[in-house]
């Protein structure tokens, strides 16, 4: 999720290609699938290696976001333009916040848990605060612990100058007896109060009460030894215990923390993802209305050629049933025309005779004319005579 810039590229270029992908469900699909494969490629980019855990692994390898499996299944389940388009951003975010409240549960916890470990931590260091153990309270453990030599010690050298046999018997095992009464007296002492042991005036007290002999340097040095396996232990142990709850409390609200800042990450770069998807999708609704428009009025525009084409027969038809009348008028026309030609030549001849009566009659009536005029002149004689 560190890239988020690089992502929110990729998707805007998907969101760019995306128009042409439904446009190309339009047109066939010899462009439908180089653009779904270029889909395809850069969902698997921005879903894939860019996007790391706190380890520098990618997200993918995991198949979570936020530790929730089902968010990176709702993300990557379907890289169609349809399934991205679909994905549920509710229910992401529903999950998402269910997580970041679980983590801020685990952390407020966590602070709680640590806020008393520190306050027992806090009494345990003060009861852990030891004072070295005093002189007379050295010398009352010796003391104590070698009450097995019946006051003997000094007298036989720790048991190693036993020349009465009465003494011998009496002291018999008293070597033996001081070291483990020691261990049972230190643990007592020591419990009670945390006290710190120091070795050398422990040994300068021993040598003191007890003499510098061989056998009595060699106890001394195995008193000091159970007396110090004892010094201040319950304490440490208490408070070492407390510390290693606390390391582990830290360490696991580190890990909360972390957690929860990488899930915030996350929930920013799929808001930004979702405001880019929404983006691009009101851009594909409004590209795709225009399709739809456009498609519209192609259809329309195409319903009214095929009116026109339709029309169009009609007006061919009517069109051939006056080329036939024409035909049948042409060849009465033909018949007309040889007929009034026909008619013609006879009106002609017609003319030629009535021409020739005219004259006729013209003769006839200049003879007409001739025979009124002679009839005049035997009027005129008959009247004369």
């Amino acid at each position: 999720w560190p890239r988020a810039c690089q992502q929110l590229h990729l998707f805007a270029t998907y969101w760019c290609l995306l128009p042409l992908t439904c446009a190309a469900e339009m047109w066939g699909p010899s462009i439908v699938r180089p653009v779904a494969l270029a889909l395809v490629l850069l969902v698997s980019d921005v879903f894939g290696s860019r996007m790391n855990d706190i380890v520098g692994q990618p997200l993918s390898s995991f198949g979570a976001i936020c530790e929730k499996a089902s968010i990176w299944s709702e993300l990557t389940q379907d890289s169609t333009p349809e399934g991205i388009a679909k994905i549920n951003w509710k229910s992401i975010k529903s999950e998402a916040e269910s997580q970041m409240q679980n983590y801020q549960m685990a952390i407020t916890n966590a602070q709680k848990e640590m806020k008393l470990l520190e306050d027992l931590i806090a009494g345990a260091k003060e009861q852990e605060k030891t004072v070295p153990a005093t002189e007379v309270e050295i010398d009352g453990l010796i003391e104590k612990a070698t009450e097995p030599f019946k006051n003997k010690a000094i007298e036989t050298e720790c048991g190693s100058k036993a020349s009465d046999r009465a003494v011998r018997k009496l002291i018999r095992g008293a070597y033996d007896a001081s070291v483990e009464k020691m261990k049972g007296d230190a643990a007592e002492f020591f419990n009670g109060a945390p006290k710190s042991l120091d070795a050398k005036t422990f040994m300068a007290r021993c040598a003191a009460l007890l003499g510098d002999g061989m056998y009595c340097n060699h106890l001394c040095g195995e008193l000091k030894g159970a007396a110090a396996s004892h010094a201040t232990a319950g304490a440490v142990t208490r408070s070492s215990e407390l510390i290693d709850k606390l390391n582990a409390l830290q360490a696991e609200l580190a890990a909360n923390l972390k957690k929860r800042s990488v899930c915030e990450d996350a929930l920013g770069e799929l808001a930004g993802l979702e405001r880019v998807v929404a983006t691009g999708k009101e851009s594909i609704d409004e590209r795709f209305a225009a399709v739809r428009r456009a498609q519209q009025a192609l259809d329309d525009a195409q319903d009214g050629l095929d009116d026109v084409s339709d029309e169009l027969e009609m007006q061919e038809t009517e069109l051939m049933e006056v080329e036939k009348e024409l035909e049948a008028n042409t060849a009465e026309e033909v018949n007309a025309k040889q007929s009034l030609q026909e008619k013609k030549l006879k009106e002609e001849e017609l003319k030629g005779q009535m021409k020739t009566t005219i004259a006729a009659v013209g003769v006839l009536d200049k003879k007409l004319g001739e025979a009124s005029e002679a009839d005049k002149s035997v009027q005129e004689l008959i009247l004369a005579v």
